[in-house]
């Protein structure tokens, strides 16, 4: 039988709920601290392709095109003997 995959990290929902009730600030101060959280976990090592296409598509949606491509090269040694997962982060790239 398979193992299930773990849920993504995401916001509880309670969280969502919570962020409903923020100002246009709050909600973007607390999506940037959510990346910043994420960024610094893959910092520390490992991650899966997901965790570093989630933190890719982050940055861009924030306007941050630098730090994506940032993110892409760091992902790109994370994931060095993962050839699907570099190709996933090929096309990530090309599709800027």
């Amino acid at each position: 039988t398979a193992t299930p995959t773990p849920a993504a990290p995401g916001p509880t929902q309670s969280e969502i709920e919570a962020a409903s009730q923020m100002s246009s600030a709050d909600r973007q101060k607390m999506v940037a601290d959510m990346v910043a959280r994420l960024d610094e976990r893959l910092r520390g090592g490992g991650g899966t392709i997901e965790d570093w296409e989630r933190l890719i598509r982050a940055y861009r949606v924030m306007g941050r095109g630098d730090d994506a491509t940032a993110a892409i090269d760091r992902a790109r040694t994370a994931l060095a003997s993962d050839a699907g997962a570099l190709a996933r982060l090929d096309a990530l790239a090309a599709s800027k």
